[in-house]
């Protein structure tokens, strides 16, 4: 009890910090860079890029994820385009390109632009009388995987194929560059923009294989429960 009273009452020996003063055309600069950060995060603007999608621009790593989806229906692509520009084009990176930053040492940041989306909706002329439709899709999808985005632009695109196969009346293949997001986020936010046919506010469903159960299967519980 008593170190604990001398403790409490011993005074307080701790200096404070020194510091130098800052000059005011410092303060100043250091002020409009906040001032700037601020104003990007508002804006989604300039924002850096983390390392990880730093990472994908090297050499060794451009990666790109290519998504594929079958549609019961004929695409229609001036339909596909009206709705793009208030779903897809509403998250900042995909409507932002990446540019090296002069201030940050070889660093990259995100900086909002203008989508044309004539460059980034591709809608090839294919011949209705394929002998064979699947073969061509692979072909098509390999040919995609040895060629890049030019990256004056955002590195998306999204091609629409009205080519009837075993499992679809049309396909369309996003190609994303792996910097915008890993395949998890990128289907997620893809399955979010779109909506159910007969209830266009109700999400897609994703079907879940059901796992049938056998009489072994029943078999091995019961034995493990005897047991």
């Amino acid at each position: 009890m008593e170190l604990a009273n001398e403790l409490k009452w011993r005074k307080q020996v701790l200096k404070p910090i020194e510091t130098t003063r800052r000059s005011s055309s410092n303060k100043r600069e250091e002020e409009v860079e906040e001032e700037e950060n601020k104003n990007s995060q508002k804006t989604g603007e300039e924002e850096p890029l983390s390392p990880s999608s730093r990472l994908f621009h090297e050499s060794n790593f451009n990666i790109y994820v290519i998504a594929i989806m079958g549609c019961k229906t004929r695409i229609y692509p001036d339909v596909f385009k009206a709705n793009l520009g208030h779903t897809l084009l509403r998250h900042p990176r995909f409507s932002s390109l990446q540019v090296m930053d002069e201030r940050n040492k070889g660093g990259m940041k995100w900086v909002r632009t203008q989508v044309d989306l004539e460059k980034h909706v591709i809608v090839p002329k294919l011949d209705p009388n394929i002998d064979s439709p699947e073969k061509f899709l692979e072909d098509y999808i390999y040919n995609l995987s040895k060629t890049s985005i030019d990256e004056s632009q955002p590195l998306w695109d999204l091609h629409l194929l009205n080519l009837r196969t075993s499992e679809s009346e049309a396909v369309g293949v996003f190609r994303i560059h792996h910097s915008l997001g890993d395949g998890t986020s990128l289907m997620s936010l893809l399955l979010a923009y779109t909506h159910e046919m007969n209830d266009p506010l109700a999400l897609p469903t994703v079907p879940i294989k059901k796992k049938t159960v056998s009489l072994d299967d029943i078999k091995l519980v019961k034995n493990a429960m005897n047991t």
